[in-house]
Order: C-alpha cells, then sequence, then structure tokens
C-alpha cells in the first residue's frame, strides 16, 4: 500500500509539474512578447524579495510536521494561527518596506507592484498547513489538481490582462490570482480533514520550530545563492540589462528545475537505504549521473542550437539574449552534472557539509558576479560556469573521489560519450546554416539522430530511463 502511494504520490507530481511548467512557458511567451526588457526586469526585481520572504511564511516547520509521526491536534492548531500571523507580519513588513526598495533601486514603479504582490503572503499562509498534511499523507493529487487549475487559470487571466494593456501588473496579479485559486482550492478539501479552532500555545510548538529553524536557515542560503545574480544586477546595471538577464534565465533554468528534482525524488529515498553500503552507493550515483546527463545534455545542447530561433520568435528586442541564453544554457548545465553529489550528500546524511558548502558558494557567486559585471551581462554569466567549473572539479575532489573512489575520468566518460552523440546529432543543424526559423524544422532531425545513435553507442541510458519514466 505504501509503495503504491509512493509512486502515484511521484505520479501526480509529475503530472502537475509538467502541465504547470508548460502553462509557465505559455505565460513566459506572453510576456515577452507584449512586455518591454525594461518591465522583465522590475518584476525580476519584485519576485526576488516575494520568493525569499515567502520562504518564512512557516518559518520551517512545514518539514518538522512531516518528519515528527506524532502530531497532535493542538499541535496543528497552533502551527496553523503561527502560520496566519506570519503570513500577515510578512505582508505589512514587504509593504512598509516596499518605498524604501523602489528608492533603492530607483524604480517608482517598483512601490506598487511589492505592495500588490505582498498580499500573496495572507492568501497562502491560510493555505499551507492544509498543503503540508497533504503532503505528509501522501495525498498528492489534490495539490496536483490545485497546482494544474490555479496554473491555467493564471495564465488564461495573464493573457486578458496584457490585451487590456495592463503592462508589467499583469505578471504580478495574475500571480496574486494563482496563489488565491490554489489557496481556496486546498482549503475546500482540507476542511474535510482538518478544522481549525481558535487555540494557540507557543510552548507545545517548541519542538517543531527547534526543527524548522535549520531547515529554514539552509533555504535561505540556496535561496540567495540561486538569486543573488538578480539582486545584484538590480542595483549594478540598468533594468533593461537585468529584464535580457532574467528572461535567459527563465529559459534555461526551466529544464534544471523540472527534470532534476523528478529524478532525485525517486533515487534519493532509494541511496538513502544503502547509506553504509559504499559499493552500492557508488553504484547508484553512477546511474543517477548518466542518467541526469543522458536528459539534461541534449536538451541544453538544442537550447543552445536553437537560441537564436528562441529570440527571433519572442522579437527584435531579445535579440541580445541569444549569447546570454547559450552561456546559461553552458552553467546549468554543469550545475546538472554536479546535482548528483547533493543528493549523496543528502542520502548519507551529511547536511551540516552542504549547508557550509552553500555558505561558500554564496560569497563565490556574488565575488563572481561583482567582478563580471565589469564586462557586463556576458562578464556575469563566464562568471557564473568559472563557478560551476570549480564547483564541478572540488566537489568530485572532496566527495566522489575520497568518499565514493570514483576517478575523474570513470564518472565523467559516459557525459563525454553523451555530448559526442548530441553534438552529431546536430550536425545537420549546423550544417545547413538555416536562418532561425528555418531550422525549427529540423528538430525531428536531431531527435532521432540522437535516439538513433544512443540505441547503438548508449544503449543501457536508454534503458535506465524507461525505467524511471515507467516508475514515475
Amino acid at each position: 500500500m505504501l509503495k503504491k502511494s509512493i509512486f502515484t504520490g511521484i505520479r501526480w507530481n509529475f503530472i502537475s509539474s509538467l502541465i504547470s511548467n508548460i502553462n509557465q512557458f505559455i505565460k513566459l511567451f506572453i510576456f515577452a512578447t507584449f512586455l518591454t526588457p525594461q518591465e522583465f526586469g522590475i518584476a525580476a526585481i519584485v519576485f526576488v524579495f516575494i520568493y525569499f520572504l515567502n520562504m518564512f511564511v512557516d518559518l520551517g516547520v512545514g518539514s518538522a510536521i512531516i518528519y515528527f509521526k506524532d502530531v497532535k491536534k493542538n499541535e496543528i492548531n497552533s502551527l496553523y494561527w503561527l502560520s496566519i500571523f506570519s503570513g500577515f507580519s510578512l505582508f505589512v513588513f514587504l509593504f512598509s518596506l516596499s518605498p524604501i526598495i523602489a528608492n533603492f533601486y530607483q524604480i517608482k514603479q517598483l512601490q506598487n507592484l511589492i505592495m500588490i504582490s505582498s498580499v500573496v503572503f495572507i492568501i497562502s499562509s491560510f493555505s499551507y498547513i492544509y498543503a503540508v498534511l497533504f503532503e505528509k499523507n501522501l495525498n498528492f493529487k489534490i495539490l496536483a489538481i490545485s497546482e494544474i487549475i490555479s496554473s491555467t487559470l493564471s495564465t488564461i487571466f495573464a493573457y486578458i490582462l496584457i490585451l487590456l494593456n495592463f503592462g508589467v501588473y499583469s505578471i504580478v496579479l495574475s500571480f496574486v490570482l494563482k496563489a488565491f485559486i490554489y489557496s481556496v482550492i486546498v482549503i475546500i478539501y482540507g476542511l474535510k480533514y482538518f478544522k481549525p479552532s481558535f487555540h494557540f500555545s507557543l510552548k507545545e510548538i517548541k519542538r517543531f520550530l527547534n526543527f524548522g529553524i535549520y531547515q529554514l536557515g539552509e533555504k535561505t542560503i540556496n535561496y540567495f545563492y540561486s538569486q543573488l545574480d538578480i539582486l545584484i544586477l538590480g542595483k549594478i546595471l540598468s533594468v533593461h540589462e537585468v529584464g535580457i538577464y532574467s528572461l535567459s534565465k527563465q529559459i534555461t533554468v526551466k529544464p534544471f528545475f523540472f527534470i532534476n528534482p523528478i529524478i532525485s525524488r525517486v533515487l534519493f529515498p532509494v541511496m538513502a537505504k544503502f547509506q553504509d553500503n559504499v559499493e552500492q552507493l557508488r553504484k547508484l550515483y553512477l546511474s543517477t549521473f548518466e542518467t541526469l546527463t543522458a536528459i539534461n545534455i541534449p536538451i541544453y545542447t538544442l537550447i543552445i542550437i536553437y537560441a537564436d530561433s528562441i529570440t527571433y520568435i519572442l522579437g527584435d528586442k531579445w535579440k541580445e539574449a541569444t549569447i546570454i541564453i547559450q552561456l546559461l544554457s553552458v552553467y546549468y548545465l554543469l550545475r546538472t552534472l554536479i546535482n548528483p553529489v547533493g543528493i549523496y550528500l543528502l542520502s548519507t546524511g551529511k547536511v551540516k557539509t552542504l549547508f557550509f558548502t552553500n555558505i561558500i558558494l554564496l560569497f563565490l557567486t556574488a565575488f563572481f558576479i561583482i567582478i563580471g559585471s565589469i564586462y557586463g551581462l556576458i562578464g556575469i554569466c563566464i562568471g557564473l560556469i568559472c563557478i560551476a567549473f570549480l564547483l564541478f572539479f572540488g566537489e568530485w575532489f572532496l566527495f566522489v573521489r575520497k568518499q565514493l573512489q570514483i576517478q575523474l575520468i570513470n564518472q565523467y566518460l559516459p557525459a563525454i560519450k553523451i555530448l559526442i552523440i548530441s553534438v552529431v546529432s546536430s550536425t545537420p543543424i549546423l550544417v545547413f546554416n538555416l536562418s532561425p526559423l528555418a531550422k525549427i524544422t529540423l528538430f525531428p532531425i536531431y531527435i532521432f539522430s540522437y535516439m538513433v545513435l544512443s540505441y547503438f553507442l548508449n544503449k543501457q541510458i536508454l534503458i535506465n530511463l524507461k525505467e524511471i519514466l515507467w516508475k514515475s
């Protein structure tokens, strides 16, 4: 029964993520077509603050609710009201801070956009505990349905707002609507399982707060690591350049954050079971690495090749984003190759190691971004690639080589093989030197060539992919 619940949860998670990402791509295309890079840049700055503070709505206790087995109803009640108090506090905090942020970036429009977006904290606070309880009970179906309906309706709403000339407000208003619809659906279903009463005791939720503070700390470091570029760029570069960079990042980051978590969710619990068996961990690590590279290398190769086609479709105003998309594709591809190290460290309980690694990365990222900014967006992208290479070889040397006893050539030979297959498959596209639009017609040839070459030169990886997709 448990195994069935797990795979059902993964399947609903996959469906939800897939449809949600499709909706996000549609919205991205709509916004990029009708809005200017400057408006994109302003929205990017808004969401850096929104997404950061949103982590504090539950103060990290969500993971604690899932972790502790003996969660009492009174504790849930106390945590529910804590979440609502936190949501209202964050709303007041950011609402009050909005003029200061607008003044810091010297963008007046930021104030109104941040004020509107901050309403999300109140909305999310009412549904958060319900969502956590559904997750604890492996009831991912409700969460998936809520996500699918809210993301689809918000996409339609965004398009209507764009047609009504709401401009950059279309982005934040559709975001608020998505949060509202999601929360309403989750609360309606959640009330069948839990109806809050007016009970609150800080003493009885102390263990949740003690657990959550470490989770919150790691999330904070991870967030700053992933969004530090936008925070810094918003101050040292023009809003136009931030918009170009933001669009490029949104395009290139999607495969990374869509594909990797699906693989990780399947393999993380498996690796955790063999945390004391080095030989088994080595096999699982190499299998994970090869699977991720087999999926991500051809995808990012395609993005690099078709970057000019993407910007051509979006319009001339995005033409300068072509090279940024290509460079960020290299960066996120390298991040993909590093990802299995994180899975290994988590599965063996090395959370502190992961935490301090992220702190070091945070400072390195800030340093390379600031130095790279001297040479504009291209310099920043090259700086990020340098960080990825340092992490690439550093984590192999410190963890993979010493703990898993895997030699560099043994780990990266499969990646080199996949890269060669991917490049050879793209030869027809490169040889004919077609226009950005005409190149799209050769897309099926690339897919066919990659599958055929993989079958004859790397058949095992196709078998691995089939197994994972079947499980998902």
